[in-house]
C-alpha cells in the first residue's frame, strides 16, 4: 500500500492493463477543456499536417481530426500499447478513411521525417519526457519551417489541488524553447479546475 501513488502515478505515464484503461477514461475527461483550448490555439487549417505527442486516450486527436478536413492528415505517437487501443477505438472511423495515423512512439525518437509537420501539439504530457532540450531538438527536427509547437500543462499549485501532475513554470519552458531555436514564443492560460493551464506556443 505504501507505493500506491507511485503505482498510480506511473499509469499516467505509461499506462497498461486494466489499470490503465481506468487511467485512460480519466484523462479522456479530466483533458477535455484544454484540449479545446490548444486546439484553439493552434488555429488548424484544412490542410495542416498535425503531430500530437502523447495522445494518451485520444481525445485531442478526435478534435484535430475534425480540423483537417481538406487534404491535412492527424498523427500521434504515444508509448502505451493500451493508450494506441483506447484511441483507435475513439478514432476508427479517422483511421479507416487515411485521415489519422497512430503509430507507438516517444518524443526522444520521434518516427517520422525532417520537415513534416506544420503544427505540433502535447497536453499534459511534458512532466514524462527524459530531456527536455533534446526532446524540443527533436520535434523542431520535424516540423517545416514556419511551423507551430503547442505544449500545455499545469502552470501553478492550488489549495487543495492533486500533486500530480506537478505544475511547470511556463518562462522556464520559453527559456528551452529559445535554446532549442524557435521563436515567436508566447505564453496563454486558461484556468481549468482545480489548477491553471499554460499553453506555450512557439514558432520554427
Amino acid at each position: 500500500m505504501n507505493d500506491l501513488p507511485g503505482r498510480v502515478a506511473a499509469q499516467f505515464r505509461n499506462p497498461t492493463g486494466f489499470a490503465g484503461r481506468v487511467a485512460g477514461r480519466i484523462m479522456l475527461v479530466s483533458n477535455r477543456k484544454v484540449n479545446r483550448f490548444v486546439v484553439a490555439q493552434l488555429q488548424i487549417d484544412p490542410d495542416d499536417r498535425v503531430l500530437e505527442i502523447g495522445f494518451g486516450p485520444g481525445g485531442c486527436i478526435t478534435m484535430l481530426a475534425e480540423c483537417v478536413t481538406g487534404r491535412g492528415k492527424v498523427a500521434g505517437i504515444d508509448p502505451s500499447s493500451t493508450m494506441i487501443a483506447l484511441a483507435s477505438s475513439r478514432n476508427r472511423r479517422y483511421l479507416a478513411n487515411g485521415r489519422v495515423e497512430l503509430k507507438p512512439g516517444t518524443v526522444s525518437a520521434i518516427p517520422y521525417p525532417n520537415d513534416e509537420f506544420d503544427k505540433v501539439c502535447s497536453i499534459n504530457n511534458i512532466y514524462f519526457w527524459p530531456s527536455l532540450a533534446d526532446d524540443l531538438r527533436e520535434i523542431r527536427r520535424t516540423m517545416k519551417s514556419g511551423g507551430i509547437l503547442a505544449l500545455a500543462f499545469r502552470k501553478e499549485p492550488r489549495p487543495n489541488a492533486p500533486r500530480e501532475p506537478p505544475s511547470l513554470d511556463p518562462h522556464k519552458i520559453e527559456c528551452l524553447l529559445t535554446e532549442a531555436c524557435f521563436g515567436e514564443i508566447r505564453i496563454e492560460t486558461c484556468r481549468i479546475a482545480p489548477w491553471t493551464e499554460a499553453c506555450v506556443l512557439a514558432r520554427k
